[in-house]
């Protein structure tokens, strides 16, 4: 396992393999702004007034089908190593997506439901929502929401690991 450095003060981890192949280039931290994490990107030649990037991640894993992603099963998008990598489809990536930031509840899939002062659950799979219920607090709810996520996403599915 090496590292290769980036802006911010930041380094990328990658296989001793890859590092070899991707230590010339120069790579940037590129902040998310929906999710707040960092990647590594390198900047492409210029086509017709566009800068497009490169993703370190989609450079180690090499050729990707159409319709796939690559994701970090550790959620550190900066672990660019082979075995932290996996190719999945766009709805299995979504599972296993962190909690957006600036929603009402702490907890993935929980939300404050204003009319009735109560907390709701609720799933997406195979591009439809399931509700789980109203719940009288936060945690319940996200109870609700581990336990229906282990059944819907298996492996895939991120919880917020409150199920004992």
């Amino acid at each position: 396992m090496k590292t290769i450095p980036l802006t911010r003060g930041l380094v990328a981890v990658v296989d001793d393999e890859d590092w070899y192949r991707l230590v010339g280039y120069s790579w940037r931290a590129h902040k998310d702004s929906r999710t707040g994490e960092y990647r590594a990107i390198r900047s492409l030649r210029r086509v017709s007034g566009r800068r497009p990037c490169s993703y370190m991640s989609r450079e180690v894993v090499g050729m990707i089908p159409d319709g796939l992603l690559v994701d970090h099963i550790n959620h550190n998008t900066l672990d660019n190593r082979r075995e932290n990598l996996r190719l999945v489809s766009n709805s299995q990536n979504n599972t296993n997506r962190r909690k957006i930031r600036r929603l009402s509840s702490s907890f993935k899939g929980v939300y404050f439901h204003k009319a009735s002062g109560k907390w709701m659950a609720r799933i997406t799979f195979n591009g439809k929502i399931s509700y789980l219920g109203l719940h009288d607090n936060e945690m319940s709810a996200a109870i609700a929401y581990d336990n229906a996520s282990k059944l819907k996403h298996g492996s895939f599915g991120l919880t917020n690991r409150v199920c004992r």
